[in-house]
């Protein structure tokens, strides 16, 4: 009887051990927290610790009770916050670029910073000087230039494009979260820039769309007689600086109405006469007198010409040309014969 008392007796002090060793334990792992702060400041980002997940907060701050040791931590490889903006993971604070890493658990709170960079989707939309719509279809490329130094090239009907809004550096207090800046270094219509290199700038942070101003210019052109000044021509062609050529009908008066991109231009009416190109650089609204070269005003040149070398021969040689008179005269008043002198 007194060795099973004394056998229940053992094991009631056991488990009362087992409890209180177990309660400390619980008690110094409560002690012990990991702390990640997540850039840029999102909740719900989920991270994992031995396989035990841990959600960050409103504050972009993930806690979790651990005991001291060495243990498994890993980071999503993507993510999504607010607005539409878009996660990847980059780096953590300490140096590793690895989403699973180990970290060592010590004393009171061992804290971690995440990096994610972040993207969006942004809309693109053209206009003119004037704050009217320019057809995507007619933009062949555009070149954009991020503070980063990243170029970004896509064309105009690809309205809608993934930029980079921000991304982690390291400072010497730790992570911060660096806005990207884009600058518009070029944009080509049909062969000619049309925007003021990095004069136009944006932060996609701000807004899901972009909007680029093009150098588009109102050209009036007129087509006119290069001597006697009046309207000809039915069609007028217009060469662009790639090279490609546009034909348009002229209006009753001889006239056209265009708006086109900054660049050189090499413009024929066609009317009958002499095709004569004339070269255009378009770099502000402007009026173009095309000059056409007609059959009349070369008729009218040969005969200023001719009048002009016989003017010349009868000053020098008089008797060249007298004879001829002379002969032209005898035709024109020539006398029936028996008539008297």
């Amino acid at each position: 009887m007194v060795c099973r008392r004394s056998r229940i007796a053992a094991a009631g002090v056991g488990a009362v051990l087992f409890l209180a060793l177990h309660a400390g334990a619980a008690a110094a792992a409560g002690n012990r927290t990991l702390e990640v702060r997540v850039l840029p400041k999102v909740a719900g980002i989920r991270l994992e610790l031995d396989g035990r997940p841990f959600m960050t907060n409103e504050g972009g701050i993930a806690r979790i009770g651990v005991v001291r040791g060495t243990h498994r931590l890993s980071a999503p490889a993507t993510g999504r916050a607010p607005g539409g903006l878009k996660l990847r993971f980059s780096r953590w604070g300490d140096s590793i670029f690895t989403r699973l890493r180990p970290v060592t658990v010590g004393e009171g709170v061992t804290r971690l910073e995440l990096g994610f960079e972040v993207s969006r989707s942004v809309t693109f939309r053209y206009v003119d000087l004037h704050g009217g719509r320019v057809d995507p279809e007619v933009v062949d490329e555009v070149l954009l230039v991020s503070s980063l130094g990243a170029r970004t090239r896509f064309r105009g009907v690809d309205d809608v494009h993934e930029l980079g809004v921000s991304r982690p550096v390291r400072r010497i207090e730790g992570l911060e979260e660096t806005p990207v800046q884009y600058s518009v270094d070029s944009v080509r219509v049909r062969g000619s820039n049309v925007v003021h290199r990095a004069q136009q700038r944006f932060f996609p942070r701000d807004r899901g769309s972009a909007l680029i101003q093009l150098l588009f210019y109102s050209a009036k052109f007129s087509s006119r007689d290069a001597f006697f000044g009046f309207p000809v021509g039915k069609t007028i062609e217009i060469e662009f600086p790639d090279g490609r050529s546009d034909v348009h009908p002229l209006t009753p008066d001889t006239q056209l109405a265009l708006t086109l991109p900054r660049g050189d231009y090499v413009v024929t009416v066609e009317a009958p006469g002499l095709k004569s190109p004339q070269p255009v650089a378009l770099s502000r609204d402007q009026v173009v007198a095309v000059k056409v070269l007609t059959y009349y005003d070369i008729a009218t040149t040969l005969l200023v010409l001719g009048s002009l070398a016989l003017g010349l021969l009868a000053v020098g040689r008089p008797g060249l040309v007298r004879r001829p008179l002379a002969f032209i005269s005898r035709l024109l008043f020539k006398r029936p014969k028996g008539e008297p002198a």
